[in-house]
């Protein structure tokens, strides 16, 4: 990976996705704090305080070096070796340069960072948290009785407003991407809670809000919407006779097959079993058989594989057009007495239940 790239999760193979939101903080930050250190170390030197010209080298090494270690996934080193960097680095310059300069504000920074390390237990955290007031508390003890390095007013104003930059900048970055994981979090609870986890459709719960707005559509639109329900014909046979394993391939297989058969606007999804639920909006009853029939042959046509053997699967189809003097529910029965005559008449077949005007 190179030094000055926008990272992506597909960039470098060592970090791992779940991982991939500490690496973010490390990276934007080993970036921020690495050009930092180095505008310091003409800065120190410009205003005679050589000890920490020379520290803020060796922690331009460290920042470095950390940075490498988080690209190649090593996170919890890195986060470890830029807090002891940090605290070693904070304390010497408070000691030096004095409070006023700000320097201890880091110390602030790097809270939100370690609460970041999921690879560091909660207590491990509490505990750098503490720890981090009790440093920030001596500090201050040391900082009003130790006699700072001589710094021209200007110069020493300059520095406290260049630090807080710095201070805020980081915490913008780790703010930022706690916003960014919350949001992703909250974005896979509602996709765990609405997909079917074997085929990766909608599942019945979503299926019902899909409908609910189709109806809300319908009714502003005045043009009415088909409901279809389809069944695997023969699927106990699968699950008897080869397990349940080839089972969950047959479900998958299908699922995929008239997932890729659809247009755009229609929607799909698993009903329960080895049932299925299809949204045509907007489409006549004779419409809704061409689309229908287009994936009925899909499926007849391209067989499952599993375990070395192809398994020829077919599908029965049930429709209804939904009107706007029906509910839900009694377009939905519609849609499944008209599968239930297609089970009768042989399977495999398109069966379309009479219009409700």
């Amino acid at each position: 990976m190179r030094f000055f790239t926008q990272p992506t999760l597909s960039d470098d193979a060592s970090v791992d996705p779940e991982n991939f939101r500490i690496f973010l903080v490390v990276n934007y930050v080993a970036h921020l704090g690495f050009a930092v250190h180095l505008i310091f170390v003409p800065l120190f030197f410009f205003l005679h305080i050589h000890v920490l010209a020379a520290f803020n080298v060796v922690s331009s090494v460290v920042w470095f070096v950390s940075l490498r270690l988080n690209q190649k996934g090593n996170h919890g080193l890195a986060v470890t070796l830029l807090s002891c960097e940090l605290v070693l680095h904070t304390a010497l310059a408070v000691y030096l340069v004095g409070w006023s300069a700000g320097f201890q504000n880091y110390l602030l920074a790097a809270i939100p960072i370690a609460v970041f390390n999921q690879q560091w237990r909660t207590r491990t955290t509490l505990a750098l948290t503490g720890g981090t007031f009790v440093l920030y508390c001596l500090l201050y003890a040391v900082a009003s009785r130790a006699v700072p390095v001589p710094v021209e007013s200007w110069a020493l104003e300059g520095v406290s407003y260049l630090n807080a930059a710095v201070v805020f900048a980081a915490l913008g970055v780790t703010s930022y991407f706690f916003r960014e994981a919350s949001e992703t979090t909250e974005r896979r609870v509602a996709d765990l809670a609405n997909t079917d986890p074997l085929t990766q459709l909608p599942n019945r719960r979503r299926l019902w809000d899909l409908l609910e707005g189709e109806v809300l559509r319908a009714e502003r639109s005045g043009r009415s919407f088909i409901v279809a329900l389809a069944d695997i014909d023969h699927f106990k046979k699968f699950n008897d006779s080869y397990g349940h394993h080839c089972g969950d391939a047959v479900l998958r297989h299908v699922a995929s097959v008239m997932r890729g058969s659809l247009r755009r606007t229609d929607m799909l999804g698993r009903w329960g079993g080895e049932e299925f639920l299809f949204i045509l909006p907007e489409t006549p009853l004779h419409g809704a058989v061409d689309v229908l029939e287009k994936v009925r042959r899909c499926v007849e046509e391209v067989p499952c594989k599993f375990g070395g053997e192809l398994y020829h699967v077919t599908v029965t189809f049930g429709a209804a057009s939904f009107g706007r003097k029906q509910t839900l529910e009694g377009g939905i029965n519609q849609a499944d007495d008209a599968l239930y005559q297609g089970k009768k008449q042989g399977r495999n077949r398109v069966v379309t239940a009479p219009i409700v005007h």
